[in-house]
């Protein structure tokens, strides 16, 4: 069951980098949900978790937090946050 739980985790964080990272959108501004790229996605499911995790699954909060901390993401990831 505890692998199950994680892959519910994952699945949500990724939902939510899919809004946050969304092409054009601003960010936080789109009001319409938008998938990110493949790459963004996978570029970026990790610092979202490590770094922003504590918001999930509030995209606004997590969208905020990724950007007051591109310092700490890895570099494949704050390419998208410029």
């Amino acid at each position: 069951m505890k692998i199950g739980m994680s892959r519910v985790c994952l699945v949500t964080a990724m939902a939510l980098l899919a809004v946050v990272l969304s092409p054009g959108s601003g960010f936080a501004q789109r009001k319409q949900p938008a998938e990110g790229t493949l790459q963004q996605r996978k570029d970026c499911a990790d610092d979202a978790r490590m770094v922003c995790g504590r918001f999930i699954p509030d995209v606004a909060r997590i969208t905020q937090c990724m950007t007051a901390n591109k310092r700490q993401l890895s570099p494949q990831c704050r390419r998208h946050f410029r």
